[in-house]
């Protein structure tokens, strides 16, 4: 009798175990169900930061050679990489797993729309402030710089989301899966305490003991909601692709 009581304890808990497994699973292959468009949105998400910075950069008078019209080129960069975060939202294929989910929208859906809205508030806006302010201040420029940086927090954010669901895709080569994982939270992890630093660090301490002038004040304004924002789809990016 005591025998045949751990045999169906332990059947229990195998069974348990396998059904457990089995929800995770389906879960799992679910979210994989958004990959596709996820690293979609990464793209857009890298343009849109790598727009924005080459129009900074025109802004404070960094000679590049990439483009003999950085603006147009920021622009037009920003634009394209909005139309990737839009048609994952709004293609055809989000549009069949609405149907599909019409009922009981599940939490991946509803994630993948609010970071989509975080990514299009990313893009830079040009002529946030007057012209001549950078050449009379320095606060101005620290506040540019520290976008700047932001926005390579961004790109490096992106590369790490895709660089996760490389790994879990599942390459024939089995180690670099777990490789591609680990490098990638490495990196989505690096990219939050860049901007965590930014936004907490010393110079927008300093800034905010002093007085500034209203463009300055502005700008400082405008410059902590992006980054905040910038911290929020980091956040949202190692969250959604966690799970393996």
């Amino acid at each position: 009798m005591f025998i045949r009581s751990i045999t169906l304890t332990t059947f229990l808990a195998f069974s348990l175990i396998i059904i457990f497994s089995a929800e995770l699973r389906a879960d799992f292959d679910k979210n994989k169900d958004y990959h596709s468009a996820h690293t979609l949105m990464n793209y857009g998400l890298n343009m849109i930061a790598d727009g924005s910075s080459m129009i900074i950069s025109a802004d404070m008078d960094i000679k590049t050679s990439i483009a003999q019209n950085p603006i147009n080129y920021g622009k037009e960069t920003i634009d394209l990489g909005k139309s990737f975060v839009e048609r994952a939202l709004k293609g055809p294929e989000m549009v069949e797993k609405h149907v599909q989910d019409k009922e009981d929208e599940n939490k991946m859906m509803l994630e993948t729309h609010k970071l989509g809205q975080l990514m299009l508030k990313a893009a830079y806006s040009p002529y946030i402030f007057e012209s001549n302010l950078l050449q009379n201040s320095e606060i101005a420029h620290n506040l540019l710089v520290i976008q700047l940086e932001a926005n390579n927090a961004l790109m490096m954010s992106a590369q790490g989301s895709n660089m996760i669901m490389t790994g879990q895709a599942g390459l024939p080569e089995k180690y670099l899966n777990r490789f591609f994982i680990d490098q990638g939270r490495t990196v989505i992890g690096n990219a939050r305490e860049v901007v965590f630093d930014l936004l907490h660090g010393e110079e927008m301490k300093n800034i905010t003991n002093k007085n500034l002038l209203p463009s300055e004040k502005e700008l400082y304004e405008y410059t902590r909601k992006q980054l905040i924002n910038s911290v929020d789809i980091i956040t949202l990016l190692y969250q959604m692709e966690f799970e393996e």
